[in-house]
């Protein structure tokens, strides 16, 4: 699949550089098949490195997680070769591969074998993909994407908050919540609340913090996985394996592609919010 993928992506690119204005009329000497193909893939970009240095780009984003269940189904005595070959973060987080790189054919024949295990073929470089208000996120890190969706969370925590007046009770929330997240949960308990969701499933007078953070962060992780209803899957799947394999696994379990339009649009505008609050430190 990787191999005829490519080709349409060349067949694309080279369309787009050098033939942009006759490209449509150029479309109609290919077989209606192959046709189909090309206008499937909808790719404006002029650029042809980015389907050369294709999956390695790919590879290099996806977290460390999800490259170790694959570094196992490789010989034991092939493994320190393997993680070797993997991009330097990702060598770092495994912790042991060979001191020295392979050499670029033995590496090329690993990041292959990489692409094929994780199905990297199955899906187009991100550069190819429509842009859209979310497109930046994949420039956010694990650590940044996690913080994201503990604050998405307290959108849900200020529903809680408002239906309780016992001055203890809040207090134990908030000592929960870091100062950041405090700020920000006043700014969503001054504002409408614009979607009804379930309660939260804790104890508000129970001390254990953790779980109280846990329950917020797994609330917050369901509304940045509507938020990308009608999203490209392929953006979605590239989302979920920034995250650790555990979350990224939940994500991809709950996306569903189809656009709740009211509803999606909203929680469109509250991971944005969030994203310009953690960036500026304001909404």
């Amino acid at each position: 699949m990787l191999e005829n993928s490519k080709r349409w992506m060349m067949v694309n690119i080279f369309l787009n550089k050098y033939h942009p204005q006759n490209k449509k009329l150029l479309l109609k000497y290919f077989p209606p098949e192959e046709q189909k193909s090309l206008i499937e893939q909808n790719i404006e970009s002029t650029d042809l490195s980015l389907v050369f240095d294709y999956p390695y780009t790919v590879l290099k984003k996806i977290h460390y997680s999800w490259i170790q269940p694959v570094i196992a189904k490789f010989p034991l005595q092939l493994q320190p070769m393997a993680i070797a070959a993997l991009p330097e973060e990702q060598r770092e987080r495994l912790k042991k591969g060979a001191k020295k790189a392979p050499c670029p054919f033995v590496k090329s024949y690993y990041i292959n074998t990489f692409s094929k295990l994780l199905e990297l073929d199955h899906h187009r470089p991100l550069e190819f993909l429509p842009q859209t208000e979310l497109s930046t996120l994949m420039q956010w890190s694990k650590g940044q994407l996690v913080e994201l969706i503990d604050f998405l969370g307290l959108y849900d925590l200020a529903s809680t908050v408002r239906q309780i007046v016992d001055r203890n009770t809040l207090n134990n929330i908030y000592r929960s919540l870091s100062k950041k997240q405090l700020g920000f949960l006043k700014i969503c308990l001054h504002q409408k609340e614009r979607i009804s969701s379930p309660k939260l499933n804790f104890d508000p007078s129970s001390t254990d913090q953790e779980r109280i953070r846990s329950v917020i962060h797994r609330r917050g992780l369901t509304r940045f996985t509507k938020s990308l209803c009608g999203q490209h899957p392929d953006f979605v799947w590239m989302i979920a394996h920034l995250f650790d394999k555990g979350r990224g696994e939940v994500l991809l379990k709950e996306f569903r592609q189809q656009d709740e339009t009211r509803v999606t649009e909203i929680l469109k505008q509250q991971v944005m919010a969030v994203m310009n609050f953690l960036q500026v430190g304001d909404v």
